[in-house]
Order: C-alpha cells, then sequence, then structure tokens
C-alpha cells in the first residue's frame, strides 16, 4: 500500500447487526495502526427502578469583567463615534437637498397635484410615471413621495375621500374606504389633534 492509499476496515456489531466501517487516509504505519478494527461495547445494565438524584442547581457563571481600555482606545472610539454620527447627518441633509430640488421640479411640471396649499390625493403606483418624469433614482422618488404623503394636509386630503388623480390632473379613480379609514386614523393620532 502506497502512503495516499485509502484504508477501510469493517466489523458488524454483535449487538445490533450494523455493520461498522472504519476509514482511514493511510499516511504511513502509524495511520494503518490506528485504522483497527473497533471492538463493540459491551451492554449496559439495566437501570434499577430507584428514582435518579434531583439535578444540582447550576452554578452562576462568573462576571467576565472587561479590560480598562486605554486613553488612547477611548479617544480613537470617540473620535470614529463622531465621525459616523457626522456622515449620518450629512448624508440626511443630501437627501434633504435632492427631496426639496425633485419637489421643485415637481412643483413646476405638475402644479395642480403638487400644491402645498391645496394638495389632491395621487394616483396609486404614481412613482413609476414620477421616475419617468424625474429622471431620477428609485430611491429618491420614494423619499419624496414618503414625505409628500406625510404631509397633513394630504392626509387630509384623502381622509376627505374623493378622487384620485394623475400628474395631469385627470381622475386616476375613487379613494378606497381603507385608505379614508386609514387617513382618518392618522389624522386623530397627529400631534396637535386635540384626541
Amino acid at each position: 500500500m502506497t502512503v495516499f492509499e485509502r484504508t477501510t476496515m469493517s466489523q458488524t456489531d454483535a449487538l445490533t447487526g450494523r455493520r461498522l466501517t472504519i476509514s482511514n487516509l493511510g499516511r504511513g504505519p502509524r495511520a494503518r495502526q490506528a485504522a483497527a478494527p473497533v471492538t463493540p461495547k459491551p451492554a449496559t445494565p439495566a437501570r434499577s427502578a430507584t428514582p435518579a438524584p434531583p439535578p444540582k442547581p447550576a452554578k452562576a457563571k462568573a462576571v467576565q469583567q472587561k479590560q480598562p481600555k486605554s486613553p488612547e482606545q477611548v479617544a480613537k472610539a470617540a473620535a470614529n463615534i463622531e465621525r459616523d454620527r457626522q456622515q449620518h447627518y450629512e448624508a440626511i441633509g443630501r437627501r434633504a437637498a435632492a427631496r426639496d430640488a425633485n419637489f421643485a421640479e415637481l412643483r413646476a411640471r405638475f402644479s395642480l397635484v403638487f400644491d402645498p396649499d391645496r394638495p389632491l390625493p395621487l394616483a396609486l403606483r404614481v412613482h413609476h410615471k414620477l421616475r419617468a418624469a424625474l429622471g431620477v433614482p428609485r430611491s429618491q422618488v420614494i423619499d419624496l413621495l414618503e414625505w409628500w404623503t406625510a404631509q397633513p394636509g394630504y392626509i387630509a386630503a384623502i381622509a376627505a375621500g374623493g378622487m384620485r388623480r394623475n400628474l395631469d390632473g385627470s381622475e386616476a379613480g375613487e379613494i378606497g374606504d381603507e385608505h379614508r379609514a386609514h387617513a382618518e386614523k392618522q389624522l386623530k393620532q397627529a400631534p396637535g389633534s386635540g384626541v
């Protein structure tokens, strides 16, 4: 047998009748010795009818003490937290600037439905048309619509019922009862609603 031949030995278990197989990738004389036949374990005696002793209570785990950090590590961690916070606020500022620019363009092109003083309920799935009209990423359109549809005036327009509108102002179907009920619930829960 060469060094890299596979050695397989098998034996039948006397108690269960199953065939036991031991495989070993031969790597010299020691590997062949390790692959010796396995003798079956003797059967365990039957348990007595006496009940088992109750389990021992679990030992309380020792609380691991954290190693104190050096002043340099503390300063570095604080600097990382501050950097992350600053990047977060910059990202929020960029999103708000993009939303404001997109809303200004929408007000110029579709002033009938995007009038802050008198908002009209938008057609369902209008985000596809808005993305095509603005030519911006989907995330910016969704951000803009989430902001616009959360405005109290828009929610009040949904609660009032009536017709939804396409971007050009044409009718796009009636507002569903479940949408109207949800808008009424939002208005009642809004801060300053008196409820």
